[in-house]
């Protein structure tokens, strides 16, 4: 390890293939400040099926450690594209290898994990067309051994494929996905895809934490999550990653139960916690008072959601926008309305405090405009 760390840790990794917790641990000791390893992503056209040193400081990621892609299916893609050369796309990819081995669920683990991204890093435009291009490549198949005195005469063109069209995922969904297929964040931090929703809200970093007196807020991604049955009920220790620093949390009995649903791996937490020093390790000790999520949080910090509507805007589609995210712990609704002749400033009464929630801001942005629609802080 200390003077071959990237064959060393190939090789450890490679023994785990099929242990995701174990090849997570050994994965984040290849990233650590003292090891400097750098793990290239998976790709059709590079990997194999157990990982692979390249020199001294990088690793290619193992097909065989993507979930759902055995042994047989990577030996087959990796024999024709030494034979034949790299592949070109997914339909060439389906043209020149058995679909017994290669098949549709080994398709889309291979695209949810990143393997096409060198090819074609628009994920879900691959998942569209995975059934469209297994399809065209037995109809080559079927029709191979079929020919004519006309195709002995001249070479018939090569078919043309219209391919499906599907909407970019987004980095959310494109994290999710990934992590169904690997177990765990190969192309980022989910803590980045969901930084813009709290953008200025959270100021102080996981691994930035400082012991105070006061209540202070952090934000993370749950990463894991244990339940204890203590004296006084049920209490919960909650791991938040921020993709810069991992910290336990603990919730007693009532902090839990009051928001136990919130309480999900992969979620976006901001949580008002004290943060002390613990005695017995050393460390520190956080103990959580109040747990937000997205929408909660960035309505207990904002001032007022401030829409713009003109004399066109349809108040009856604008209640039933609104409508559903109606909460007596939101934040206050401000109108600036607008006619040829004037405008006005409208705080709304305490009935129509809302969330705000992804879903709402989308809806008003789409109905009225990205420039009508401002969370203000």
């Amino acid at each position: 390890k200390a003077n071959h760390p990237a064959a060393f840790m190939a090789a450890t990794m490679s023994s785990e293939l099929d242990n995701t917790e174990q090849l997570k641990v050994f994965y984040d000791d290849c990233l650590d400040k003292k090891n400097k390893l750098e793990i290239l992503p998976p790709d059709l056209n590079e990997s194999f099926y157990r990982f692979v040193p390249i020199g001294k400081k990088q690793i290619r990621y193992a097909l065989g450690a993507i979930k759902g892609v055995g042994e047989s299916a990577v030996n087959m893609i990796v024999a024709e594209r030494e034979k034949n050369g790299a592949f070109k796309d997914l339909y060439d990819l389906c043209s020149r290898t058995d679909k017994k081995e290669v098949y549709k669920r080994v398709l889309e683990a291979l695209i949810r994990g990143g393997a096409f991204d060198a090819i074609e890093p628009h994920r879900a435009k691959l998942m569209a067309n995975v059934e469209q291009a297994m399809a065209v490549a037995e109809a080559e198949v079927a029709n191979a051994n079929q020919c004519s005195l006309f195709d002995m005469l001249e070479p018939a063109a090569a078919p043309q494929i219209a391919h499906i069209e599907a909407e970019q995922w987004d980095d959310k969904i494109k994290l999710a996905e990934e992590k169904t297929a690997v177990g765990f964040y190969l192309s980022g931090h989910p803590f980045d895809a969901h930084a813009v929703a709290i953008k200025g809200l959270i100021r102080t970093r996981l691994d930035r934490l400082t012991n105070q007196r006061e209540p202070q807020f952090i934000a993370g991604i749950v990463a894991g999550m244990r339940i204890k049955n203590g004296d006084r009920g049920r209490m919960c220790f909650l791991q938040l990653d921020d993709g810069r620093a991992k910290v336990e949390l603990t919730l007693y009995s009532e902090s839990y139960e009051a928001n136990r649903t919130k309480l999900k791996e992969d979620t976006l937490l901001v949580v008002e916690a004290k943060i002390s020093e613990y005695r017995f390790s050393g460390g520190q000790r956080i103990i959580a008072d109040r747990v937000f999520d997205v929408a909660e949080a960035r309505s207990h910090f904002a001032r007022s959601l401030r829409i713009v509507a003109q004399q066109d805007t349809d108040p009856q589609r604008l209640s039933q926008i609104l409508s559903p995210h109606v909460a007596e712990h939101g934040c206050a609704l401000e109108i600036n309305y607008q006619n040829a002749q004037a405008q006005c400033l409208m705080t709304l009464g305490y009935q129509w405090r809302v969330l705000l929630r992804d879903e709402l801001l989308a809806e008003l942005r789409s109905y009225l405009g990205d420039q009508a629609v401002e969370a203000r802080f």
